[in-house]
This record gives C-alpha cells, sequence and structure tokens, in this order.
C-alpha cells in the first residue's frame, strides 16, 4: 500500500511540474543552433522558428542574447499562470537584442490570445517604405475572440521606427496600431484585458500611435478593458498620437512625456492628433505627465497636448505639464461627454488656446491652480 501511495505521488509531482514548465529558453543569433535544446546558453537556439512552433508553459522563460539580431517575428504560443507568468527578456551583457520586422511582418513581437505574459528589455523595430494600408505594429497584442486576458506586462523596451497606415481598412482603425499595442479586436463584449501594464518603455519614430490600449466593444457594463497602467514612459517624434487609451475603465495614464507627436499627416489620412489622451471609456486618470512640440500639420484640427474624447464619463485630468504645442492644452470633445474634471495642468507657450471644448452645455468644472500649490514636491517635468 505505502509502494502504491509513492507511486501515485510520484505521478501526482511529474504532471505538476510538467504542466508548470519554470525552463529558461536561450537564442542566440551569433552562436547558437536549431539543433540544439535551447536550454542553457551553450545550447542556445539560433533562430525563431522552434520558440514560434512552442507552446511555452507558465514559469518559462524565453531569454535573447544581447548583442544579438533578428529580422522577423516572435510570436511563441501558450499562456502562463496568474502566479507564474512567462516572460520573454535578455541575458548576457551588451546592446539590447534587436528583432527588426523590415515592415514584413505584423508585428515583431506579437501575442494573439494570451494570458500572464511579462516582455522586457528589448529592441524592436518595423519600418516599411511606405504606410499604405498595410496595419504594423512593434510590440503587438490581440484579443481577438479570446474572452477575458489577464496580466500583461511591457517594461524597459525600446521600440522605434515603425510603419503603419493613416488609412480605414477592413474593421480595423488606425488608432489601434503602433509602437506598442494591446488591442481588443473580437466582436463580443466579453472579450478584455485585465490588467495591463506599459512602463518604462522608449518609443520613437512609430506610427499611427506611440502606445495604446485599445478595446472595441466597450459601452454596456462589464465590457471594457480594465486595471490598464501607463506610466514612466517616453514617447518622441510619433507619427500622429502619443499615448491613447480606448474603451477603457479606470485606465490610469501617469508619469510619461510626449514630444513631437503630430509629426506626419497624408492625403485621404486620418490626420487629427493628440499628445496623450482618452476616448469611450470610464473613470480614466491622465495625471503628472509632460507634453510638448505637438504639432498641428495641414489637415490636422487637433495638435494638442491632452484630450478627453466622445463617450469619456468621469474622466479626469489634472497635474500636468503642457508646453509649446501647436493646438490647444486641452481639448474636449463632447459627443457626449460628461463628468470631467480639469485641474492644476499647468500650460506654457501654448500656441493656440489653453482649453477648448464643444457643447459646454454639459457639466464642466475647471481650475488653474499654480504649480508651487498644487503640484507633489517630488514630481518635475522632464524637460
Amino acid at each position: 500500500m505505502r509502494r502504491l501511495s509513492g507511486i501515485l505521488l510520484f505521478v501526482l509531482f511529474s504532471v505538476c511540474c510538467f504542466a508548470q514548465g519554470d525552463n529558461i529558453y536561450y537564442i542566440d543569433s551569433r552562436s547558437g543552433s536549431d539543433s540544439h535544446d535551447g536550454l542553457s546558453p551553450d545550447r542556445a537556439w539560433k533562430t525563431f522558428s522552434i520558440a514560434n512552433n512552442k507552446e511555452f508553459k507558465p514559469g518559462d522563460r524565453i531569454l535573447l542574447k544581447c548583442g544579438s539580431k533578428w529580422s522577423g517575428s516572435l510570436a511563441p504560443k501558450g499562456s502562463g499562470s496568474d502566479e507564474a507568468p512567462i516572460t520573454i527578456a535578455s541575458y548576457g551583457e551588451g546592446e539590447r537584442p534587436v528583432i527588426d520586422g523590415g515592415g514584413i511582418v505584423k508585428a515583431p513581437v506579437y501575442l494573439r490570445n494570451q494570458s500572464n505574459w511579462t516582455i522586457q528589455g528589448l529592441e524592436v523595430t518595423n519600418p516599411a517604405p511606405e504606410r499604405g494600408f498595410v496595419y504594423r505594429g512593434g510590440i503587438l497584442l490581440e484579443n481577438d475572440n479570446g474572452g477575458v486576458l489577464r496580466n500583461i506586462k511591457i517594461l524597459d523596451n525600446y521600440v522605434h521606427h515603425v510603419t503603419s497606415s493613416f488609412r480605414y481598412a477592413y474593421d480595423f482603425h488606425p488608432h489601434q496600431f503602433g509602437g506598442i499595442a494591446v488591442n481588443v479586436t473580437g466582436s463580443k463584449g466579453t472579450d478584455k484585458f485585465r490588467n495591463v501594464l506599459i512602463e518604462g518603455n522608449k518609443v520613437e519614430n512609430t506610427g499611427r500611435t506611440g502606445i495604446v490600449v485599445w478595446d472595441h466593444i466597450f459601452a454596456k457594463y462589464d465590457e471594457a478593458s480594465t486595471g490598464v497602467r501607463i506610466k514612466n514612459n517616453s514617447v518622441k517624434d510619433i507619427d500622429s498620437d502619443g499615448i491613447l487609451t480606448y474603451g477603457c475603465d479606470g485606465a490610469i495614464i501617469e508619469y510619461n512625456v510626449a514630444d513631437g507627436c503630430g509629426s506626419f499627416r497624408e492625403d485621404g489620412g486620418f490626420n487629427g492628433s493628440a499628445a496623450i489622451w482618452c476616448t469611450r471609456g470610464s473613470n480614466c486618470i491622465i495625471q503628472y505627465n509632460e507634453a510638448f512640440n505637438t504639432h498641428m500639420l495641414e489637415g490636422n484640427a487637433d495638435g494638442t497636448a491632452f484630450d478627453i474624447d466622445i463617450d469619456a464619463i468621469n474622466c479626469i485630468v489634472q497635474y500636468n505639464y503642457s508646453h509649446d504645442n501647436e493646438g490647444d492644452s486641452c481639448y474636449l470633445s463632447m459627443h457626449p461627454i460628461h463628468r470631467v474634471a480639469l485641474s492644476a495642468t499647468i500650460s506654457a507657450k501654448t500656441i493656440r488656446r489653453v482649453y477648448s471644448w464643444l457643447q459646454a452645455e454639459y457639466r464642466l468644472t475647471c481650475r488653474y491652480i499654480t504649480i508651487r500649490s498644487i503640484f507633489p514636491k517630488d514630481w518635475i517635468p522632464r524637460s
């Protein structure tokens, strides 16, 4: 009987270990080989071929060798667990590992209908000779009729030169794509993200958007994505919008810097731009951010630093610093929008207006408070 119990315990232990994963897989574009098992630095894989066809387990880590460079896309399968996410990161010393999509892939880092992932410490680019009708991303996570996806962390990446369309095509919107995009593209209100953290990333020369979290179906109770935090990122020289949330409930956008958004326009394209904004959501907060040098090129009626836009409810813009923008410091597009608070957003050398809004019959509170009396002592604009 004791022997049988021991066998059963061994079997249960083996099953648990198999399900959990907790393996480290190494990929080295210089010294690796796809004939290796990938389980140690001296047995690293060379390309993404094996990783893209493997279903990873909770707790697994996929580590890319510093100084390595790949063309194409890293698109591994599988999901982590709440307790044991799957991680993509780097190992070794030297420059960040680089993934160059070359404009021929949807995104150099791409996850579809997957939960509990951390993506950290990479350099990603996806340039193309023209924008056309092709939507592209740098780091792209999609929920395509995938239900509730959870616990996504995108940390400390350098994403640059991503070329994506300004035009409407198929069932997509040009806002949905760009440097870092977390996208709900499914047609059901049950599709959403829970807990998305985008922190410490540097995003430059990307389009159409720098950083975006987008939930296409959001209007009814419990349809919107929740737990979204976008913080301590830098976006610079973005084709259009710097940072955007669409269809989120309770998103927090804070401590970000947006420089030079709205840097491109296209005849026949969607040319409006704002540095940092939220729309089609509720209870969102935009605070402690800095936005400057936002452009208002021909055909772009916005060029604004901050914006609370259509179908936004109970949203707040507070404690931000806006300067040297060609459009407004803060723009409210009320079609409809209600219960909005604007407070302590400092504006300097704004070309047009400090605040502007449409349909002002909706209840609105605006207060102008000096930086010395209201801003936290430990927060100083970066520029």
